[in-house]
């Protein structure tokens, strides 16, 4: 009983590293974006090398209802505007959430977001 106490207790603290350890991989710069849904904002993260996005709230605006499906409606209002689509999202610690996604070939976001980063950061659509 005791070897099966001991391998939870370690499971649930590797399954906590693994999600820091992913939110390390976004890099150590401040949010790419900004989305405001209504009275909520996230912070939006593109993954440097993969189709990901982390989302955030905004640290004033912790909630404890956030789901994956209001998470995914977040990535998607950021990624309408560029004609990509999000996929599911999942969470990766509380009140820290992932979502994949897929542009159109012609679509460079990472560009996109460099190049508009402060209107970005300040609430504005990414726009081509």
């Amino acid at each position: 009983m005791k070897k099966l106490i001991v391998a939870v207790i370690l499971a649930s603290g590797l399954a906590g590293c693994a999600g820091t350890g992913r939110m390390l991989s976004y890099g150590t710069e401040l949010s790419d974006a900004v989305v405001r849904m209504g009275p909520a904002a996230f912070s939006v993260y593109i993954h440097p090398s993969e189709n990901t996005l982390m989302l955030q709230r905004r640290i004033s605006q912790t909630s404890n209802s956030d789901g994956p499906q209001l998470i995914k409606i977040a990535a998607q209002t950021f990624l309408d505007p560029i004609g990509c689509t999000a996929g599911p999202a999942s969470m990766l610690s509380a009140g820290t959430w992932e979502s994949s996604f897929t542009c159109p070939s012609d679509i460079n976001i990472r560009a996109l977001a460099q190049q508009q980063r402060t209107a970005l950061q300040a609430g504005a659509p990414i726009h081509r």
